[in-house]
C-alpha cells in the first residue's frame, strides 16, 4: 500500500514538473516570437519615401514608431529589477531608474524627430538636438557618398555627407528613403560639376 501511495505521489511530481517545463517552454516560444517581431519591425524600412508634396525624404521608420514602446518597457524592466531584486535603498533606486529613463529617453527622442528632406533646390535636415539645418544645392562643395559601395547600410558611419562652406549634413545610410534622396543629391551635385572634383579634398565616391 506504501509503495502504491509512493508511486501516485511520484508520478503525481513527474507530472506537475512536466507542465512546468511545458510552460517555461512556451513562455520562451513567445517571447522569441515577440523580441523576432521587434526586431523585425526595428529594422524595417522603404525603398523611397515621399512627403505630401512630392519631395524625397528619410527618416527612422520601424525605429519611430518603436521608440516609445522601447521606452516603457526599457523603464518597466529597470523599475522591475530595482525594486524586486535589488537591496539598495529606495533613494537610489529612484536614482539610477531616472538615469536609465533619461538614457532611454536620449535614442528615443532622436528616433522620432530625425528627418532629412530634399525640398525642390534645399537640403534640409531636421534634428531634436542640432535643430534645422538648410543646404542650398548651389552652395554644395562637396559630397561625400557610399551609394557605389556594396556595404551594409547599417554599417556605422554608412550614408553621405553634404558639405557647404559653413555647415555640414549627415544622412544616415538606415534610414528608410535614403538611397533616392542620396541619389537625387549626388546627382544633382555631379551636374553642377561634370568633372566629379571636389573643391578642396573632398570627392564624390
Amino acid at each position: 500500500m506504501c509503495q502504491m501511495l509512493l508511486t501516485r505521489r511520484c508520478c503525481r511530481r513527474a507530472a506537475e514538473r512536466g507542465v512546468r517545463v511545458v510552460n517555461m517552454g512556451a513562455e520562451e516560444i513567445l517571447w522569441g516570437v515577440i523580441a523576432g517581431a521587434y526586431v523585425a519591425l526595428f529594422y524595417y524600412r522603404r525603398h523611397e519615401e515621399r512627403d505630401s508634396e512630392g519631395n524625397f525624404f528619410a527618416f527612422f521608420r520601424g525605429p519611430r514608431w518603436l521608440s516609445p514602446t522601447l521606452l516603457s518597457l526599457f523603464v518597466y524592466s529597470m523599475y522591475s529589477a530595482l525594486f524586486t531584486y535589488s537591496h539598495v535603498d529606495a533613494l537610489s533606486k529612484a536614482a539610477m531608474l531616472g538615469v536609465g529613463a533619461v538614457l532611454g529617453l536620449v535614442p528615443a527622442i532622436y528616433f522620432w524627430f530625425r528627418r532629412v528632406t530634399l525640398k525642390g533646390d534645399v537640403i534640409e535636415a531636421v534634428g531634436p538636438f542640432n535643430g534645422i539645418k538648410r543646404i542650398y544645392l548651389d552652395d554644395v562643395v562637396g559630397v561625400r557618398s557610399d551609394l557605389e559601395t556594396r556595404g551594409s547600410r547599417w554599417t556605422p558611419g554608412s550614408g553621405t555627407e553634404v558639405y557647404s562652406a559653413e555647415r555640414k549634413i549627415q544622412i544616415e545610410g538606415f534610414l528608410s528613403g535614403y538611397k533616392p534622396l542620396a541619389q537625387e543629391i549626388v546627382d544633382a551635385f555631379n551636374a553642377k560639376n561634370s568633372n566629379k572634383k571636389m573643391h578642396g579634398d573632398k570627392r564624390v565616391i
